[in-house]
């Protein structure tokens, strides 16, 4: 039944990422009831679509747009977003490691997306970054 193959999607996910099971549980129950604060525009097809990702990272509390839209860009890959990818995403953002956190960060700071990390890039994120702990 749906109940048993959402526990055990939990409880997989919970597994690969590392994160707390009843945290996946709790994002699954906000994703599938389309909570008003965070997952309203999931779409029947049970996904985000890739331009509504930016909006629920900011209801999650990243209040840079700069940083809304580009960790958006990474999660989605400018594909619609099921709810696996967005656990992945979510547990990529929060990575407890350095070695985890890297390439995710590497991703994000990229904002021309070219391979490629340059000073102004690498500038204008930190700079937003500093603006937004002030």
């Amino acid at each position: 039944d749906d109940e048993t193959r959402d526990r055990l999607m939990c409880g997989d996910l919970s597994e690969e990422t590392k994160l707390p099971r009843e945290l996946i549980a709790r994002f699954m129950r906000m994703w599938t009831t389309r909570d008003q604060r965070f997952c309203v525009t999931v779409t029947d097809e049970n996904v985000l679509p890739a331009s509504a990702v930016a909006e629920l990272i900011r209801n999650l509390g990243v209040h840079s747009e700069l940083l809304c839209d580009s960790i958006g860009r990474v999660i989605s890959g400018g594909q619609d977003v099921d709810f696996p990818r967005f656990v992945r995403g979510y547990a990529e953002l929060h990575a407890r490691t350095l070695r985890e956190a890297l390439p995710f960060a590497f991703k994000v700071f990229d904002l021309d997306e070219d391979g490629l990390l340059g000073p102004h890039e690498f500038k204008t994120v930190i700079d937003e970054t500093l603006l937004r702990q002030r």
